[in-house]
């Protein structure tokens, strides 16, 4: 990240974040308002969301018991977590799909840290990965191959990860 802050201050990277920017959409979008996740959680609750993906978080935990996310959840009839290890969310999870940690995995993240110039972090692997989990990204290409509407609108030419 020094590296690419020098660039930024040296003038070598220069990336205007207009809103019309092609690029602008890249940058990490902010986080939802609680507000957001309580009409998620009455939509559960009201038994209108038919399947609900995790990744990257646990809400059972995370979010105030008086938000009634657990006995929401349980409305929902088909709930998936992505994650590597068994946290609150995932005992109520349909389907538990085991995911690599942080040190197993490449990233990449786009941020805007307050100046005209958007800053692309990456990240690479620095561990061998212990298990046979896949990424995330992985795991949905994968199934997205697998439904023929889906893969019909995968652009180019796709690998199996089998």
């Amino acid at each position: 990240m020094a590296v690419q802050a020098l660039n930024v201050i040296a003038g070598a990277a220069a990336m205007s974040l207009a809103a019309d920017a092609p690029h602008a959409a890249l940058v990490k979008p902010p986080v939802s308002p609680l507000a957001d996740v309580v009409a998620l959680i009455d939509r559960m609750a009201a038994g209108e969301v038919k399947a609900l993906l995790v990744c990257g978080a646990n809400p059972a935990y995370d979010l105030p018991p008086a938000t009634g996310f657990v006995d929401a959840v349980q409305n929902v009839p088909f709930v998936a977590t992505f994650t590597p290890l068994i946290d609150e969310t995932s005992v109520w999870a349909h389907l538990v799909l085991p995911t690599r940690t942080y040190l197993e995995s490449w990233g990449y993240e786009v941020t805007a840290p307050g100046f005209e110039t958007a800053i692309v972090g990456s990240q690479q692997p620095v561990v061998v990965p212990m298990y046979d989990a896949r990424s995330t990204a992985d795991v949905v290409l994968e199934v997205s191959r697998s439904i023929p509407p889906a893969a019909a609108t995968l652009p180019g030419r796709t690998r199996s990860l089998s």
